[in-house]
């Protein structure tokens, strides 16, 4: 689980580096933006974690497939897309979504995950005055 002290060592998950890279790179270029959503899997359904979750008012969120030609492929809808300007903003909705995802304790853990949970970040980029 992605946890925000551990953020400022030099030993922290993959998430918050991931998300470190991208907004360094976006940097780099001519220009771009990035965006983030975040949802969880819990009992069989999608629930928005950027608007609260299963308990906090975040709607179930519909999966679709499309499979002809230009489809997009299995993809959501309804899920809130964050637009973020630096890594902070995104540590924050992650740190957020964390806090309203669907929990229970075990003998071993009194905060154990009973979900899945994605992180997705969509960046655009500027490249020879194209966006791409």
């Amino acid at each position: 689980m992605y946890d925000p002290l551990a953020h400022a060592c030099v030993c922290e998950g993959l998430l918050p580096r991931i998300i470190d890279d991208v907004f360094e790179e976006v940097g780099r270029g001519e220009g771009g933006c990035v965006s983030v959503s975040f949802v969880e899997l819990y009992n069989n359904g999608f629930y928005d974690l950027c608007e609260g979750g299963v308990g906090g008012g975040g709607g179930r969120i519909e999966i679709h497939e499309s499979t002809g030609v230009g489809g997009r492929g299995v993809h959501l809808t309804g899920v809130t897309r964050v637009a973020c300007t630096d890594a902070g903003m995104v540590h924050e909705l992650v740190r957020r979504g964390n806090g309203v995802r669907s929990t229970s304790g075990t003998a071993l853990n009194e905060r154990s995950s009973r979900s899945h949970a994605v992180v997705t970040i969509e960046v655009e980029v500027v490249v020879g005055g194209e966006v791409r």
